[in-house]
């Protein structure tokens, strides 16, 4: 898959980056947690504040010279516990923090003092109407989607406010497409954790296949910062 074919894959996140805003000195070190064939590491790697950036990946080392690929290795925790950094950023990878306390207690170790984080956790959807999607979506098909986003974003709240004092919560808004929402949540992020198969996927999705209409997302964030 070539560059453009990956932007493709992953133009919800591109979209995303706008409603981001990275406040950190100059020659700081960026980590990427985002498993998102390093659309996210690509996007701190242009930014100038930052003079490197580690992405946590399975996948093959990227040619960039500002972007250092971490293996991932057993789980995420022991990958972070390989680096230091000011800020650790995560578009729709919070899937993979697991196990999550474990996780939690290696990016408290990897992150300087004033270090900052950005996790961008699950978007709910609302179609032009104001109707909230993913609940609508989750009763008719009886595949509790919404509920298990809900309670795994109230998870990573609960654990990071055990070490950290200063959480924040913020939502992201973004016009998106159907197209753009069934590819997000088909994505390797998403789809093997909250779909048994590819059947389960197909059938929540079903009701909005002759819908046209307009859809929002409004991604819930957490934020953070380690004093």
């Amino acid at each position: 898959m070539n560059y453009i074919e990956i932007e493709n894959k992953y133009l919800t996140y591109l979209k995303l980056f706008d409603g981001i805003f990275v406040n950190v000195p100059e020659n700081s070190v960026a980590c990427d947690v985002s498993f998102n064939d390093f659309i996210t590491a690509r996007h701190l790697a242009d930014k100038n504040c930052f003079r490197r950036v580690y992405a946590i990946s399975r996948k093959e080392i990227v040619n960039n010279d500002k972007i250092t690929t971490i293996s991932y290795q057993y789980n995420l925790a022991y990958s972070l516990t390989r680096i230091k950094c000011d800020f650790l950023l995560s578009l729709g990878g919070i899937y993979n923090f697991q196990p999550m306390y474990d996780v939690v207690h290696a990016i408290n170790k990897c992150m300087n003092v004033g270090g900052k984080f950005v996790f961008v956790v699950y978007p709910e959807i609302f179609d032009d109407a104001g109707r909230d999607v993913l609940y609508g979506l989750s009763v008719s098909s009886e595949i509790p989607v919404k509920e298990k986003l809900k309670r795994w974003f109230a998870a990573l709240h609960n654990s990071l406010s055990h070490i950290f004092v200063n959480i924040r919560t913020e939502s992201i808004m973004q016009d998106v497409s159907f197209d753009e929402i069934k590819d997000l949540f088909a994505s390797e992020n998403f789809k093997k954790y909250i779909f048994k198969n590819d059947n389960e996927y197909k059938r929540f999705f079903h009701p909005l296949n002759k819908a046209e209409r307009k859809y929002c997302l409004s991604w819930n964030v957490l934020k953070g910062t380690k004093l």
